[in-house]
């Protein structure tokens, strides 16, 4: 399944620092994202299960320049009223989460996930195996058990 997605959003203040007076999340005063999500789900043969999301595109964002600590004139007087400067900045954006599961006997299955994201100027990977034990076997079928399941966020009650 392939798709298209466009996003935007913007705060009032810039509180993107972690000075006294800020509050240390990303808060631009513009941001737009444009990317084409598409997700890939099977199986190759019958037992090893495979589960792709991912979006690759491109994002923007604008944040203005504030002063180092918002809240409090002497301190911004005895720092010669220090600021973070303004950026505008575009760059390429991605985000792919991958998962793969082998059922190897009737209550058992083994796999690894991997995760790679980046967002702004922030990266993340993430890349783990796992070998699961079903409390009631696993009987195969076109629509599961899969033996995939979420293995970050909540995951859904399944019952064979």
């Amino acid at each position: 399944m392939v798709g298209v997605n466009f996003f935007g959003m913007h705060y009032t203040h810039n509180s993107n620092f972690f000075t006294y007076g800020h509050g240390g999340y990303f808060s631009p005063q513009a941001y737009y994202l444009a990317n084409v999500p598409f997700t890939f789900q099977g199986r190759y043969g019958d037992n090893l299960h495979y589960n792709v999301v991912a979006a690759f595109g491109v994002e923007g964002f604008q944040q203005d320049s504030v002063p180092f600590f918002p809240l409090d004139q002497a301190l911004e007087v005895a720092n010669n009223n220090a600021s973070y400067s303004a950026q505008s900045v575009v760059s390429g954006n991605y985000d792919f989460k991958g998962e793969m599961a082998y059922h190897l006997r009737d209550h058992w299955f083994a796999g690894g996930f991997l995760s790679l994201n980046n967002t702004r100027d922030y990266n993340s990977q993430v890349v783990g195996f796992f070998v699961r034990w079903d409390v009631r076997p696993q009987v195969e079928s076109d629509l599961g058990p899969t033996g995939l399941y979420p293995w970050d966020g909540l995951r859904p009650y399944l019952a064979p």
